[in-house]
């Protein structure tokens, strides 16, 4: 009779178990249930009889010959990431937690926290370690973590890493980068040969990192004192000038202060810690600034009047050939006009008569 009960039991036991998982409160892993610790009910009943009671409290069971498990978030650490000039990076994380892992997700974003790319994974091991790949990035800084999702629907987050892609250093055969700090982490400095000015020089810089060049065989520098997302400030020297630029300025410096313009910076982009600025040397002649038209060129001719060309001659001809016609046809409408008001008042005297 005894044995009946329990039999009994024990079957009302696995329907109601059945029941729950049915339902989605439980679900049976390896002959154990696994129960989400958010659950409300504590007493499991069926009909008039308790089955058993759950202490959500302690995280206890007891009237139960099965084993439960409260089931927690997954628990993720995501490994630091180096600071490089890498725009394609591995994110390696390890998971671990009571259910099977659905899947994991990697999310990056950049220093004004907007969403960059991320990395998604349904095949998880939770025995080793996890890499997934993340690419598309540009020079800045970075923040990524991890979210895992087990098969109760748990959503685990892991650390948030912090990490900085660096602009990438590209050199010329003539071109020699220095830097005052003794190591890639100090101010940068790059030569540029006369040749190379020439063309045009453009590099990625940070704050305090500059150009070294030579112009008409005088040693100068340019460095970059500033960067925000408005402005960038920066000295060009060996006779200290100090400028501000915007996005898109192009900006022409007299370096010996002899009234000749030497060299060109434009301000290409801005990458948030660092700017893509370009150096060009000027070549001359070039259009001198409306003060100096005055200026005699060395055959004696004032500036620019010896290279007016024929059409130009011809096109002032025109132009005062039509002036003296508007001018003309002025005169004789007012001629016409005035003759027309005397013959009119000729006319009114002549009728009075």
């Amino acid at each position: 009779m005894f044995m009946k009960k329990e039999l009994v039991l024990t079957l009302v036991l696995a329907m109601f178990c059945f029941s729950l998982v049915s339902a989605g409160r439980f679900v049976e892993i390896n002959g154990t249930i696994n129960i989400r610790s958010d659950n409300v009910s504590s007493v499991l009943e069926s009909g008039e009889n308790v089955l058993g009671v759950i202490d959500l409290a302690s995280k206890s069971v007891s009237g139960l010959s099965s084993s439960l498990v409260f089931n927690q978030s997954p628990v993720v650490y995501l490994f630091p990431q180096l600071n490089s000039t890498s725009t394609t990076r591995i994110f390696t994380f390890n998971v671990s937690d009571d259910s099977e892992i659905a899947n994991c997700t990697v999310y990056t974003f950049d220093s004004s926290n907007v969403s960059y790319n991320s990395s998604f994974s349904d095949s998880i091991n939770k025995s080793e370690n996890i890499s997934l790949n993340v690419s598309g990035f540009v020079a800045g800084n970075y923040t990524a973590y991890v979210n895992c999702t087990d098969s109760l629907s748990y959503v685990g987050k892991s650390n948030t890493i912090v990490f900085e892609v660096i602009a990438e250093t590209t050199t010329e055969e003539e071109e020699e980068t220095t830097s005052s700090g003794g190591g890639s982490a100090g101010p940068l400095s790059y030569s540029v040969s006369e040749s190379s000015l020439e063309n045009g020089v453009t590099r990625n810089l940070r704050k305090n990192d500059g150009f070294k060049f030579n112009s008409n065989n005088e040693s100068h520098n340019l460095t970059i004192n500033n960067i925000s997302n408005e402005s960038i400030s920066l000295t060009v020297y060996s006779v200290p000038q100090s400028f501000t630029m915007k996005l898109g300025d192009i900006l022409n410096v007299d370096l010996n202060n002899d009234g000749v313009k030497d060299i060109e910076i434009s301000y290409l982009k801005y990458y948030r810690n660092l700017v893509s600025l370009k150096i060009r040397a000027i070549e001359l002649p070039y259009d001198l600034p409306k003060n100096e038209t005055e200026n005699e060129t060395s055959t004696g001719a004032p500036y620019g009047l010896d290279e007016i060309s024929d059409e130009d001659v011809r096109a002032f001809g025109r132009n005062l050939i039509i002036g003296l016609a508007v001018v003309l046809v002025v005169i004789l409408v007012a001629v016409a006009v005035l003759m027309i008001r005397l013959i009119v008042k000729r006319r009114r005297k002549s009728k009075r008569k």
